[in-house]
């Protein structure tokens, strides 16, 4: 419990969870686009999750490096 109630983000924790929902819901637009310096299209992951184990159900936010 003390990790869901932690107000940083201190560790990369591994656990068995049940995805309950996704968004978006259309893995379609799971990614987004932005320009980079050289003004080239780059994409990138951007996702929330709502995970739930028998505990707690908590949001998960999946962006960019982290979503790979």
């Amino acid at each position: 419990m003390d990790i869901i109630t932690h107000s940083q983000v201190t560790y990369k924790f591994r656990c068995l969870v049940r995805v309950i929902a996704a968004l978006p819901w259309k893995v379609e637009e799971f990614a987004g686009q932005r320009l980079n310096a050289e003004n080239h299209a780059e994409y990138f992951y951007r996702v929330r999750l709502t995970l739930e184990d028998p505990t707690a159900r908590i949001h998960a936010y999946l962006y960019a490096e982290d979503a790979v």
